[in-house]
């Protein structure tokens, strides 16, 4: 199976990389966003169990799964710091530029000074319109992580995944109150490792029956309330070890099913879902706004809706900035 190189699952490669992309896993990326903007402007059970099990996940998951050996750790942290921490500071401060004059003139001095308190803090202290800021920093830490420890021990021994795992239903809500979501980047660590080890398949199982199979499991075992939805930002990583289990599965299932299904596309189409896909990170982290502007007072799917459009918007935008490169992850 080739490999494409990308900077990162959430803020894929430049045009001049383009022909070493997968579409196939951009469409997965594409999944990922839309289920994390449906979770945030649906507040049902039936949404959350459908999407909180999986979505943020994934990313970890595709972090490991496209993870390169051999990068320094000054290296590694040059290359998060253009794919994600650029973006997360960029964003945050046009977001807030925007924010904190109206929680000024409505809530008054001190709400709007722990307010910019919480966007320095960022991870779980970060509420609308910041929804996945905390995801973006964790994921950077996570990395940076990964790549540190690399040198110490192979990160696709499957061992490690049961302590990862015990650290997370044990500590996880404790580890999510560090600042930026640093700690939960430790536990989330076992996603990463998920995803490297993917690799190690036999080939037969690398096949969309598979895949397809991989995915419903786990939305059964989410129907009947056997299995829980995960709240990464709050530390909550579900049933434990079942929990972390089914969101390995989902996200390898949408991997085997994509790279099953876009060879069969052509490559005007695989170039429209890789445009998409290269807006992504800019959705995730703009997507809130809409929300916290409606604060409830819309239909949830027509919230869901807008907070799509308005992220795409903020990402075509972007792209046709001087800045495009610092907003879009580049």
């Amino acid at each position: 199976m080739s490999l494409p190189t990308t900077p990162s699952a959430v803020a894929p490669s430049t045009p001049a990389d383009q022909p070493t992309r997968s579409a196939a896993l951009d469409v997965v990326r594409i999944i990922g966003i839309v289920a994390i903007v449906l979770g945030h402007a649906f507040t049902g059970d039936g949404v959350r169990a459908a999407t909180f099990t999986w979505h943020v996940p994934l990313f970890f998951f595709l972090s490991g799964y496209l993870w390169r050996s051999g990068r320094s750790l000054t290296a590694e942290t040059a290359r998060r710091w253009q794919t994600l921490g650029r973006p997360y500071l960029a964003w945050l401060g046009i977001i807030g530029a925007a924010v904190l004059p109206v929680t000024l003139l409505a809530d008054g001095p001190a709400a709007t000074a722990r307010r910019a308190g919480t966007m320095l803090i960022g991870g779980s202290y970060l509420k609308s319109p910041f929804h996945a800021f905390w995801f973006i920093s964790c994921l950077f830490v996570g990395c940076l992580m990964y790549r540190a420890a690399e040198r110490w021990w192979r990160w696709d021994s499957l061992w490690l995944v049961v302590p990862l795992c015990l650290i997370g239903a044990v500590a996880g809500p404790a580890l999510a109150k560090l600042p930026l979501a640093a700690g939960t980047a430790l536990p989330c660590l076992a996603f990463l490792i998920l995803g490297h080890s993917m690799h190690r398949l036999p080939r037969h199982l690398q096949s969309w029956p598979v895949g397809v199979v991989a995915i419903a499991l786990p939305i059964v075992l989410s129907v009947v309330g056997v299995n829980q939805p995960l709240d990464l930002k709050n530390g909550s990583f579900g049933v434990p070890l079942l929990g972390i289990a089914c969101a390995t599965l989902i996200s390898g299932g949408l991997i085997v099913c994509a790279e099953s299904a876009m060879p069969q596309l052509d490559n005007k189409a695989n170039g429209r879902v890789t445009t998409i896909a290269s807006l992504g990170l800019v959705v995730i982290l703009t997507h809130g706004v809409p929300l916290y502007w409606f604060d409830g007072r819309a239909p949830s799917a027509v919230a869901a809706i807008v907070a799509l459009a308005f992220g795409f918007s903020c990402g075509l935008v972007s792209a046709r900035s001087r800045w495009a490169p610092i907003l879009l992850g580049r």
